[in-house]
């Protein structure tokens, strides 16, 4: 009952996070409401990605059976897409 009145509530909350984002006078606050829209939307990013080493470019990644220098590999890390990191 209390999710169900919620969810009925949904567009109106939209909006009033729609105009934060749109009308805020603080930045803070119309990047928080840009930030939980996006959110809402596509997910989290990942909080934290790590690369180490010296990166060559002149290295390929295989992944999934497509040929990528290591900053395409890492874009697409970002983007949340599989990659496969085998060597093998």
């Amino acid at each position: 009952m209390l999710v169900e009145a919620c969810r009925e509530k949904t567009p109106e909350a939209l909006a009033v996070v729609e105009s934060l984002m749109r009308n805020s006078s603080n930045d803070r606050v119309r990047l928080a409401a840009a930030q939980f829209i996006i959110e809402r939307a596509w997910g989290r990013a990942p909080e934290r990605f790590e690369l180490s080493g010296e990166i060559n470019k002149s290295v390929v990644v295989g992944v999934m059976g497509v040929d990528l220098t290591p900053e395409q590999a890492y874009m697409r890390l970002i983007r949340g897409e599989v990659v496969d990191m085998a060597t093998g």
